[in-house]
């Protein structure tokens, strides 16, 4: 091989050693790139899913119309979203038919959203969710099934429902069986409806609902340990305004709710309200 050969072989290979480095740097960048954009991607859809200070939605039937402090799926909702809202509000708080809850509310409370098994967004207070997980879960290891209907809904949403029923059904049937805005449990986030499901199938009627003894009594006796009571006790409706409802379970807090529970007394009578 001549010199002006060998010459133009160096030539060559240096060429395709410079075209080789270039190639390997281009995938280093862009596969950083790539990972940054994932992170930049995935901080901005906590951002957007944290930053709102009040949901103004309602989760009747199982569905939300707002937005809340956390999105996706119930267990991230719960633990991905900030406490400090929660800090302040009184989670013994007393809302019934002669006694209204501070306006205020739903700047103080911390709401977050979960997904039923319906595939339906629910906002609940974030500690409440979370300690219904817990009883879920520990349910759930006993064969006793049941799933997030129905929780918070603005007082605004409320008072549209009043408007709603009295068109259909008249004023007497709302001032029986409709909260005024303002005096519905639900507003505060802390009240849970829930339904039973019974191999598989969502009991959805009351009738179908109050069938389930043995399946209530499973769940009261279970839940006062996660901070929950039974809100409308049976034979309390003067007290609390409302007929026996198994599935409308109230986080209070524990040591609270085992206090109140083992006392037997509805919330108005252990606050002294009664």
């Amino acid at each position: 091989m001549d010199a002006r050969t060998r010459l133009s072989n160096m030539v060559w290979m240096a060429a395709l050693a410079c075209l080789l480095v270039l190639s390997l740097a281009d995938v280093l960048f862009f596969s950083k790139l790539a990972s940054g954009g994932e992170a930049e991607a995935q901080s901005a859809s906590a951002s957007a899913g944290g930053n709102a200070d009040v949901a103004d939605g309602a989760a009747t039937g199982g569905a939300a119309d707002g937005s809340a402090n956390a999105t996706g799926g119930s267990k991230a909702g719960a633990t991905g979203a900030s406490a400090s809202k929660s800090d302040g509000i009184d989670y013994l708080v007393l809302v019934n038919k002669t006694h209204e809850l501070d306006e205020d509310w739903e700047n103080k409370v911390t709401l977050v959203e979960a997904t039923n098994q319906r595939g339906s967004t629910i906002v609940v207070e974030k500690q409440a969710l979370a300690a219904f997980e817990e009883l879920q879960e520990e349910l759930q290891s006993e064969g006793v099934v049941i799933d997030l209907n129905s929780c918070y809904r603005s007082r605004a949403k409320q008072q549209e429902l009043v408007d709603q029923f009295t068109q259909e059904y008249g004023s007497d049937y709302v001032e029986k069986y409709v909260a005024k805005a303002g005096h519905s449990e639900h507003e505060t986030g802390l009240a849970l409806d829930v339904i039973p499901i019974v191999n598989g199938v969502e009991m959805l009627t009351n009738d179908e609902m109050l069938a389930q003894t043995d399946l209530w009594e499973t769940v009261h006796t279970t839940m006062p340990k996660y901070g929950f009571i039974l809100r409308y006790l049976p034979n309390q409706e003067a007290i609390t305004g409302y007929e026996y409802e198994p599935w409308h379970l109230r986080y209070v807090g524990t040591p609270d709710a085992e206090k109140i529970t083992k006392s037997g007394l509805t919330l108005e009578e252990y606050l002294g309200e009664a």
